[in-house]
């Protein structure tokens, strides 16, 4: 054996060794094995990110893609889409946007089609941990429009996609006979919580802090999630929050541990946590674990009495919408452009659905 041929054998079995736990998670790696084989056909990816405004879900794409592009407030749903060279392959990567708050939850239906759920796909929900009046009103909006949507797809599918799907979401987090698990409701599809604008939130009151985090880490645990905290501001919190994105693009490895310290940004990796973990509300005593529904209701009623969403709904809303005094005439008109295009885009992709499936049953 030559020295070339002890070095690629020395270069192979480094790829082999598997990433260590620990508290920290490696943050900082920003390197992650490329995991499939090579011989299979290129990877085309879907990444669906939804929440609050000016969180930096544009930056945090913009770095993904490795794009200098100066960066402007989103206007309702963007679409972006980046690629890579593996030996002969081009991996392929679409980035669908959307910024806005629950009233606008049903958009996220629109990247959701039988095509994208046939591929790497995943749904990465944006909340920022400063304004902890709107998270759980706009987490349960872009969730109930998720799987109503998903639910619809696999509906009309007679392939055996939604068996498919069942069962890689119990597997992500550790299977359906865990113990816990009897009350866990896995998301279809991966699914991210990123809590942003960490280095805000880290300054504020230890006990308002607990309070947040133990609400998002109660939706994380029923919906089978991983839960990140994250800011711009925070090289080391960006490199994690790629690292989840390439996970979803390109089958690639993300760096293993869990952090659940409150002093610290929290990362929960699929099916890490557990009720007994986070604890019952406001330390109120054990509560009696019975299913999904009356876990959900118990923790919902606890965080919107400590944290009451914003009163502003219906007729209110609209007329606010409306009102002269708020009018942008430059972004109103974008608006008005952007939802007409994508009620085009809605209708065309129904038509051709209704197509496809035409030619699968002839």
């Amino acid at each position: 054996m030559d020295i070339w041929e002890l070095a690629r054998e020395k270069i192979e079995s480094s790829k082999k060794k598997p990433i260590k736990d620990s508290d920290e998670a490696a943050p900082e790696q920003d390197s992650f094995l490329f995991t499939i084989d090579s011989k299979l056909d290129s990877i085309e990816s879907h990444l669906i990110i939804v929440g609050s405004p000016n969180c930096g879900k544009t930056t945090l794409i913009n770095r993904f893609l490795d794009k200098k592009d100066i960066v402007n407030p989103t206007t309702v749903l963007e679409y972006s889409f980046g690629y890579r060279n593996r030996d002969t392959k081009k991996d392929v990567v679409h980035i669908w946007e959307l910024s806005g708050n629950a009233s606008l939850g049903s958009l996220v239906k629109v990247p959701f089609g039988m095509h994208s759920l046939q591929n790497n796909i995943g749904l990465f929900i944006v909340l920022d941990l400063t304004q902890p009046n709107q998270i759980w009103k706009m987490f349960e909006s872009f969730i109930n429009n998720g799987i109503e949507q998903i639910q619809s797809l696999l509906h009309k599918n007679k392939r055996g996609l939604k068996e498919k799907l069942t069962t890689t979401a119990w597997q992500r987090i550790g299977g359906k006979e865990k113990a816990e698990n009897s009350l866990v409701n896995p998301f279809p599809v991966p699914l991210f919580i990123f809590g942003a604008k960490y280095d805000q939130f880290q300054n504020e009151d230890t006990e308002r802090r607990r309070n947040i985090i133990k609400g998002l880490r109660i939706l994380n645990f029923l919906f089978g999630g991983c839960l990140i905290f994250t800011s711009i501001n925070m090289e080391n919190l960006v490199t994690r929050a790629k690292s989840m994105m390439s996970y979803v693009a390109f089958n690639n490895n993300y760096p293993k541990g869990l952090i659940t310290d409150i002093e610290k940004p929290l990362f929960i990796p699929f099916g890490t946590d557990s009720l007994d973990l986070i604890g019952s509300p406001n330390n109120e005593g054990t509560y009696y674990k019975t299913n999904f529904d009356e876990v959900y209701n118990q923790w919902r009623s606890f965080f919107n009495r400590v944290f009451p969403p914003p009163s502003l709904k219906g007729k209110e809303a609209e007329s606010f919408l409306h009102d002269p005094k708020f009018a942008e005439p430059s972004i109103d008109k974008l608006v008005d452009e952007k939802l007409y295009n994508l009620e085009r885009y809605i209708k065309e992709n129904e038509e051709r659905e209704v197509v496809m499936n035409r030619t699968v049953r002839d």
